[in-house]
């Protein structure tokens, strides 16, 4: 008993109630230098053993030492290497037996036992199965994070690796290259593969001194010692190569074992926690979406840490579940709003594309005063398809919207749209019966026009604007509107759009603008009972306001600026009101000349042009060019009408498609007169080029090289007429 290498061994030094192949637990250990490996290896031979056993524990360490010692060899005969490696590491006495040469094969043929890399010929079987089953401990320093490198044999970390491993560059420089096929070579730095092939520094020195000294005595008539240590060193190459490709895929196949291990225990745990949440009323959808994002996001993130924990348990204890649960209670609470609120959305989505079919099947010109897709979704028995109230979470009988899918078949919509037209006739009718009863009472004309059955809001005279009633404190913007078109639009055409002064979303009746539009409607000869915005916008004449007083410039605009020049300045007066009804009609030279002068439409390049005889541009406009190519190309009409073919919807309705021209008054008067030179050979439809008195004398000295006279020019009276000259 004296000699037996466990007569000294205690039974309180290993561990209680634990099989003798075991690991350190895990509090006990560093992670860094934990090999898995063996970790897996090890839980693999529990495995068997349990269920070799019966599915009962194996029996303790303590009957071990009373076995004699020859049946204790032949025991270890038959033990795995990680079992004989944990035997050598009980006491110095097995350490010493399980280490000594003479025991070397018994390590060999433990690695029969299973599936495991065979030890190559160069290497102890022990210190195979360190490499194999070993912590990550460098063998030179003891530091951490060592992996094994099968080529070298060796364990190293990064620093010792770089101490005792030279470059095969330098090594075979000014020697013989067949040196590289003699010696091990690896490429592993810092655990990944470095640039460049390294050796083992004690490996190659012998290996290299050997073989100078073979060439040498080659030299002097003796080849073959050389020749067959060449074989030799090659052949112990190729095994080393064999055995390093072994131990990879062994290693590789561990890993993938580990991790589908992982991959189950973490499905069943994750199972177990979705089966309480959903006895506890989360929706297994929500769940679902949330764990599968907290998988990922548990490694990374320290905000979802308790989940971490549940990573290569077996046993979902109550104390991580009540970790996962406060985890998983708020992202649950998250998920389940946005699903909620994305159904809510796709719902909404079969209800917009519905109402849109109906709205693209009315007038384009009806579109600007029609309500949107998103507005008529708010009518109640559209707003009821779409949003649902939903119990509290876990409540008895509760129903989330996702449970019915809205179809575009449901019946209850197509009842909703079945009505939806007329509604919108009713509605635009209320529209305009609310703006009817804004116009004043004493102009007793609109109710004559109502009854003859004439459209009161084509009259040019009847003016809004949406900057609120004269006696507010608000400064008024120029937003005139007129004509049902922007008297009418909704707010999506119209408040969404307003010009920087405009504060207000009202429209209401302008007195002071209707007015100014009646005056310019006497002027240009037509009776303001009578006269419509076409009328007006078809003559296209050119007025000036003669109360404001320039002696620099005139400002000339057209009958719609003039509205938007009277509501903005009248409000600045403080002494007798003006520019309301003091205007000057420009002549019909002179309002070519104007117009001429004037810049292009601002919404012929804006995306605000719609095709009127078919719904293409219901969700997208686009320019003017582009919807007249489409009515020649499409309907094939030869000469597309503005408000018959296609129509404007401005998305600024009270704002002018024209800019004021100012015309140039200084000591040389107006430009009145026109070349009849130049005139003689002009197309009739250009507009004349009006000068001053000097510039025409200038003008017929220099291009017609003539003394002028009277003759040579023509004067073209620049004002018409004047409404201070006209009796209202």
């Amino acid at each position: 008993m004296q000699s037996w290498p466990y007569t000294d061994l205690l039974c309180e030094s290993t561990w209680p109630g634990e099989p003798v192949i075991g690991i350190c637990p895990a509090q006990r250990r560093l992670w860094s230098k934990r090999n898995l490996i063996a970790i897996e290896c090890f839980r693999t031979l529990r495995a068997e053993r349990w269920r070799d056993f019966g599915g009962n524990s194996p029996r303790r360490f303590e009957f071990f030492p009373e076995m004699p010692f020859d049946i204790v060899l032949e025991v270890l005969k038959y033990l795995h290497p990680l079992d004989l490696l944990h035997v050598s590491r009980t006491d110095r006495g097995f350490r010493n037996l399980l280490h000594s040469p003479d025991f070397d094969a018994v390590w060999r043929t433990s690695f029969a036992t299973g599936p495991l890399p065979q030890c190559p010929n160069d290497i102890t079987g022990w210190q195979w199965a360190h490499l194999l089953f070993g912590d990550h401990i460098c063998q030179e320093c003891n530091k951490n994070k060592a992996l094994p490198d099968f080529m070298i044999l060796k364990r190293l970390c990064t620093r010792c690796m770089s101490n005792s491993l030279c470059s095969s560059i330098d090594l075979i420089r000014h020697r013989a290259h067949v040196l590289i096929d003699l010696i091990p070579l690896t490429r592993r730095c810092h655990g990944d593969k470095d640039d460049y092939y390294r050796a083992l520094v004690v490996e190659a020195e012998p290996v290299v001194a050997k073989y100078e000294l073979l060439a040498l005595q080659t030299e002097n008539g003796d080849p073959d010692a050389l020749a067959a240590f060449v074989r030799e060193r090659e052949h112990i190459v190729q095994e080393r190569h064999k055995a390093e490709a072994r131990a990879m895929k062994w290693i590789k196949s561990m890993t993938q074992q580990r991790q589908d291990r992982d991959t189950e225990n973490r499905k069943r745990i994750y199972a177990i926690i979705e089966k309480q949440l959903e006895a506890e009323g989360h929706d297994l959808r929500d769940i679902r979406n949330v764990m599968s994002r907290f998988q990922d996001a548990s490694r990374w993130s320290s905000d979802y840490s308790n989940l971490d924990t549940l990573s290569g348990i077996v046993r979902l204890s109550p104390k991580r579940r009540n970790k996962a649960h406060s985890t998983l209670k708020l992202p649950l609470l998250g998920q389940r709003t946005r699903r909620l609120n994305e159904e809510e959305t796709d719902r909404f989505r079969v209800v917009f594309r519905a109402v849109t079919k109906i709205l693209r099947l009315r007038a384009a010109s009806t579109w600007i005063w029609t309500p949107t897709g998103e507005e008529i979704a708010k009518y109640p028995d559209f707003h009821a398809l779409i949003e649902r109230e939903t119990p509290g979470i876990g409540g008895k009988n509760e129903h989330q919207s996702s449970d019915v899918i809205l179809a575009e078949d449901d019946p209850r919509l197509l009842a909703a749209l079945d009505t939806l037209p007329d509604r919108l006739d009713s509605e635009i009718a209320a529209l305009r019966h609310s703006r009817l009863a804004m116009l004043p009472d004493n102009l007793v004309y609109y109710d004559q026009q109502e009854r003859n059955g004439v459209d009161v809001f084509e009259l040019a005279t009847t003016v809004f604007t949406c900057g609120g009633p004269l006696d507010t404190e608000i400064h008024l913007p120029a937003c005139c509107l007129v004509g049902w078109k922007e008297i009418g639009a909704r707010h999506h055409y119209q408040g969404s759009y307003r010009t920087s002064d405009c504060g207000l979303d009202t429209t209401v009746f302008c007195e002071i603008a209707s007015t100014a539009a009646r005056a310019l409607v006497k002027l240009v000869g037509l009776d303001p009972c009578t006269a419509m915005v076409d009328h007006m916008d078809a003559l296209d004449a050119r007025f000036v306001c003669e109360d404001c007083s320039s002696s620099e410039a005139l400002e000339v605009m057209g009958w719609r600026l003039c509205l938007q020049h009277a509501l903005e300045h009248t409000p600045q007066e403080t002494g007798p009101v003006r520019h309301i009804s003091s205007w000057a009609l420009l002549s019909i030279e002179a309002a070519k000349y104007v117009r001429f002068r004037e810049i292009q439409d601002p919404t012929h390049e804006s995306n605000a042009w719609l095709c009127n005889l078919c719904p293409v541009h219901h969700e997208y406009q686009v320019k003017r060019s582009t919807v007249i190519d489409h009515v020649l190309a499409v309907h094939e009409i030869t000469f597309p009408i503005e408000g018959t073919d296609f129509v404007c919807h401005f998305p600024r309705p009270h704002s002018p498609r024209q800019f004021p021209v100012y015309i140039p008054c200084n000591d040389y008067g107006l430009p009145e007169y026109d070349c009849d030179r130049c005139a003689s050979g002009r197309p009739l439809l250009n507009a004349p080029k009006l000068r001053t008195l000097r510039d025409i004398l200038r003008h017929v000295r220099q291009k017609h090289e003539v003394d002028p006279t009277e003759k040579d020019y023509t004067k073209q009276s620049f004002r018409l007429r004047s409404s201070r000259e006209m009796i209202y």
